[in-house]
């Protein structure tokens, strides 16, 4: 909450360290609550076996698909190296194709 207030004071530096501390923290604390959502389901479903084993891939598809969609956010924006430039603007475009 506090980081979201320094984005608010006008200062672009501030501004951009603010949203960058605050991108990582949801992004583990969006896995986190999947994963305890999870665990609680399967604690809930361990009488049966097949709607277990659906549950599990299930988690595994949801948070392959949370880590693909949260690992771009976490890629620098700029580097001296063309490499780096390019391994940073696909995923961005790729996750901008997917928002679309």
């Amino acid at each position: 909450m506090v980081m979201l207030m320094w984005a608010q004071l006008g200062d672009l530096n501030l501004m951009l360290n603010a949203l960058r501390k605050a991108q990582r923290l949801l992004g583990l604390s969006l896995g986190m609550m999947s994963l305890a959502f999870l665990a609680g389901v399967n604690l809930v479903v361990t009488e049966s076996h097949f709607l277990s084993i659906v549950l599990l891939v299930m988690a595994i598809a949801s948070l392959i698909i949370l880590v693909a969609l949260f690992v771009p956010l976490f890629l620098p924006y700029t580097s001296k190296f063309i490499i780096f430039r390019y391994i940073s603007y696909y995923p961005f475009k790729g996750l901008m194709l997917l928002k679309v």
